[in-house]
């Protein structure tokens, strides 16, 4: 492409530019096979930069904040539109306030854009756009469901390396890839661009298949056991449902659901996300109505069993913290906790506590500032307590799983805790029936076989209604259930105690752009501009 040519491109409408980035944004994200696209979704972006400073027009920095908000907010629309489902008012503005967020790194980008080199000004959406990702990751409004990384879940073919980098790798893979494309059409197509920009889309991928191919699964193997009650939870899970379905109804499923499957060779079985009906007192366990023949079952099966549950704690006013609530009486404090519950052959059970939670469901962000929105409402807002760490649950045998309950297996670097803290497999217990039959359970369950790749550990996933199965070291499926159906599986899966790269350094790559961006920023006010 000609300069002159470039110039007449820039053109184009600027509404098209930000259509065109949002759409294919939307076209490769899971569950398309698309991923590759991803390569070139954020150039009309970047040529619209230019298309802005070509045109005669005022307040530029303005309207291209306002197109590529527009192509953000079309991305949000197009992948997300399914969180509306479970709460309309959530979901209109998590779509919105999301798009509103990422654009800000660009808005970043437009400043060292127009103050300094080209090259800076490119390194600059990179490392800008890896640190909003890295800071939207860690903070409590985190919504990492759009991290670019995740678009390669259904095409683990190509990003086998993420057991060294995670997917913040992918996303600087892909961010490094537009830039160099942009570079191709805007100068000419010169040849040295031409062969740095196919060298970075070929090689990892050149790398990926030969470490996919090369690699063989490690452990020890067991049987594994997951278990789909497909209970709606708008409907028939609870007791104050339209339907509910009585709670020895529920516990009996499951446990017929088990037994269809279960072997005696068997040594865990996975009950999903608040499986186990009723609310459980930690420090009375075996009051509970179910607890205590769910730890005969596990003895005279010898099998463990983790399932999901709802708990609460009682604690006194000088051990409470910023989740603690006050009893009905008001003499005393109690934390709520979505958790898991482990009970083994041996009598012994242990208890996590989920620590990545939904923000505005089962938290209130920085509870400690804004604490003052759930008293003002009457406490309908109110955040659940959770674990200090990512703790792994162990059997008697030695075997520890990582009991990652649902939104906490899009957080890469938090399930790296668990196998730090000794996990030998992944067991995600999940509740995605409250999307309803959208791309929202079906992004979740491939967002899994990320983590099975970063960890090379393999996953054995247990969700409410959903998607139910197991997947092996490398992100292979290796069985999957149909959505809203009853249904148990039965696996041999491999286990063990390695832990990779990615494990061990979590996101550094997005560490290294929190130390880079604020250099880039600086610098552009002491460097000339050249576009």
């Amino acid at each position: 492409m000609s300069k002159m040519l470039y110039q007449q491109f820039l053109k184009i409408p600027l509404l098209a530019f930000s259509l065109i980035s949002g759409i294919l944004l939307i076209i490769v994200w899971p569950t398309s096979s698309f991923a590759l696209l991803a390569f070139i979704a954020f150039v009309p972006i970047l040529i619209l930069f230019d298309a802005i400073q070509n045109d005669t027009k005022k307040r530029k920095g303005i309207r291209f904040a306002a197109y590529t908000y527009l192509a953000l907010l079309i991305w949000n629309v197009g992948t997300t539109y399914w969180v509306y489902n479970s709460t309309a008012a959530g979901g209109l503005f998590a779509m919105i306030v999301n798009a509103l967020l990422m654009t800000i790194p660009f808005i970043f980008f437009y400043i060292v854009r127009k103050k300094t080199y080209e090259i800076i000004g490119l390194l600059s959406f990179i490392s800008f756009y890896l640190l909003f990702e890295y800071w939207h990751i860690n903070w409590q409004l985190a919504w990492p469901w759009l991290t670019l990384g995740n678009a390669f879940a259904k095409n683990i073919l190509f990003v086998q390396w993420y057991e060294y980098t995670g997917v913040f790798g992918g996303s600087l893979w892909i961010l490094l890839c537009n830039t160099l494309i942009y570079v191709c059409l805007k100068h000419s197509f010169k040849i040295s661009t031409l062969i740095y920009t196919a060298l970075t889309i070929a090689l990892p991928i050149v790398v990926s298949v030969f470490i996919y191919y090369s690699y063989n699964e490690t452990g020890t193997e067991i049987e594994v056991v997951v278990v789909q009650p497909n209970l709606d939870p708008y409907n028939e899970k609870f007791r104050s449902s339209p339907r509910a379905v009585p709670y020895e109804i529920q516990f009996d499923r499951m446990l017929t659901l088990s037994e269809k499957v279960r072997t005696p060779q068997t040594r865990f079985i996975l009950w999903p996300e608040t499986a186990l009906p009723g609310d459980v007192n930690e420090a009375k366990v075996f009051q509970h109505q179910f607890i205590p023949y769910l730890f005969y079952y596990s003895k005279k099966n010898n099998v463990s069993i983790l399932t999901g549950i709802d708990s609460h704690r009682f604690v006194d006013e000088a051990h409470k913290t910023v989740t603690s609530r006050k009893t009905f009486d008001g003499l005393s404090y109690y934390d709520s906790f979505n958790a898991a519950l482990l009970i083994n052959p041996d009598s012994s059970m242990s208890i996590y506590h989920k620590s990545r939670m939904v923000p505005g469901v089962e938290s209130l962000p920085y509870p400690e500032i804004f604490g003052f929105v759930s008293s003002s409402l009457g406490g309908i807002v109110q955040s659940i307590g959770k674990d200090s760490i990512a703790r792994a649950l162990k059997n008697g045998s030695g075997i520890a799983v990582a009991p990652v309950i649902c939104y906490e297996s899009i957080f890469g670097e938090y399930v790296s805790g668990y196998v730090t803290n000794g996990a030998n497999f992944i067991g995600i217990i999940t509740n995605d029936g409250w999307w309803g039959n959208t791309q929202g359970y079906k992004q979740h369950f491939q967002y899994a076989r990320l983590r099975a790749i970063e960890q090379r550990k393999s996953v054995a996933r247990a969700a409410n209604t959903g998607t139910s199965g197991f997947i092996d070291q490398r992100g292979n499926v290796l069985q999957e259930n149909k959505y809203w159906v009853q249904d148990a599986l039965v696996q041999k899966i491999k286990i063990n105690s390695i832990q990779t790269f990615y494990a061990k350094h979590g996101d550094y790559i997005g560490f290294f752009a929190l130390i880079l961006s604020p250099l880039l920023f600086i610098y552009s006010f002491f460097s000339k501009r050249y576009v």
